[in-house]
C-alpha cells in the first residue's frame, strides 16, 4: 500500500484521500508531496470535468481543473502529483481509469 495516501471515501461523485506522508524522509522521496497537505478531493464521472482540490493542515485550499472542457495552467510538479494520485487511486485502489478521464 501506498506511504503517502489512503483512500478515505468514495463515491459516485468524488473521492477523498488522506495524506499520510509526514516523514520528512518519505516527503523527500515524494517531492510533490508537502507536510502542510492533510486531504485531497478529486471529483469522478466518466467524460467530466474534474476538481482536483488539496486541503491543507490549516483548512485552506487551493484546486484545479482538468477534463474534456476544463484547463487550468499547472507546473510540472502538480501535473506530477496529479499523476501520482491517479496512479494510487487507479493502480492501488481499482477505481477505474474512466472515472477520471
Amino acid at each position: 500500500m501506498s506511504e503517502i495516501f489512503t483512500l478515505v471515501e468514495q463515491d459516485s461523485e468524488q473521492v477523498i484521500i488522506k495524506v499520510t506522508a509526514i516523514d520528512n524522509y518519505v516527503i523527500a522521496k515524494h517531492p510533490y508531496i508537502s507536510s502542510e497537505y492533510d486531504y485531497i478531493t478529486l471529483t469522478t464521472g466518466e467524460g467530466k470535468d474534474h476538481i482536483f482540490t488539496v486541503i491543507k493542515k490549516d483548512g485552506k485550499t487551493w484546486n484545479f481543473h482538468w477534463g474534456p472542457h476544463g484547463c487550468t495552467m499547472t507546473s510540472s510538479s502538480v501535473d506530477r502529483l496529479r499523476d501520482k494520485t491517479l496512479d494510487f487511486l487507479i493502480n492501488e485502489c481499482g477505481i477505474s481509469r474512466r472515472a477520471f478521464y
